[in-house]
């Protein structure tokens, strides 16, 4: 998991083609995974398809620390969204992981300002 904390890091310091960031967009919607808003302040909320079922949300700071960890409580079975609460954290740069119970990982830039 550091591992891929790490690669995710260096490409978002160095750079991504711009090839491969369509090609991650692309796949993140095909995921049917989409979080925000991004930046966020207090609450940030995880949209997942109708079929989605979220094991764990993990947040990490830049340097792959394990700051926040969650089975979200707040669950909009309707909407599928979950809602997470992040006013406890400082502002910064981190990264959220979505573990699904399939096994898939999603991760993403977020932004607490």
């Amino acid at each position: 998991m550091k591992k891929t904390i790490l690669i995710f890091l260096f490409f978002i310091f160095i750079g991504i083609p711009m090839d491969a960031q369509e090609s991650d967009y692309k796949k993140q919607n095909l995921e049917g995974i989409s979080i925000f808003p991004n930046p966020a302040s207090h609450l940030f909320q995880i949209r997942g398809a109708k079929n989605t079922e979220i094991s764990k949300i993990s947040l990490y700071n830049v340097l792959g620390k394990n700051v926040q960890e969650s089975i979200s409580k707040s669950y909009d079975k309707e909407n599928c969204v979950w809602s997470i609460d992040i006013s406890e954290l400082s502002t910064g740069v981190y990264i959220v992981s979505i573990e699904q119970k399939s096994g898939e990982t999603f991760t993403q830039k977020l932004v607490k300002q």
